[in-house]
């Protein structure tokens, strides 16, 4: 007979508990942008690099520019090479940012389900009663 009012209080129980821990997720998933500032999303190692890289392109871009005013045809391929490396570097940059903002995505995602399955058992409950 114990065994049947554990179940019982397992089978009431549920359902609030999937929709507090769905309501938990959607809170989380919606706060999560501004808790987890952009800059912290991108590590001091790729902001470096990426510094670099917009450097390199930058001075290779003046560099060709002035073999141009001075008459002279300019080598395309260090510019080339700059431009590849930055467009490299800021396609890692954006991905990861991109990652936090997928991460925001599927904690919403998951908790407005768990929220619809919780209050789905809740509204089942009721209706037994």
């Amino acid at each position: 007979m114990g065994r049947t009012s554990e179940e019982s209080a397992l089978a009431s129980a549920w359902p609030v508990v999937a929709t507090a821990i769905g309501i938990v997720l959607i809170v989380i998933g919606l706060a999560w942008p501004s808790v987890a500032n952009s800059s912290g999303s991108v590590t001091e190692e790729q902001a470096e690099e990426y510094y670099a890289a917009s450097t390199a392109l930058e001075k290779a871009a003046a560099s060709q520019s002035r073999q141009q005013r001075r008459g002279r045809q300019p080598s395309k391929q260090g510019l080339d090479a700059a431009r590849e490396r930055f467009d490299k570097v800021k396609q890692e940059v954006v991905a990861t940012k991109t990652d936090r903002a997928k991460l925001a995505f599927w904690l919403k995602l998951t908790g407005g389900v768990l929220a619809m399955v919780g209050a789905g058992g809740l509204l089942m409950r009721q209706s037994d009663e």
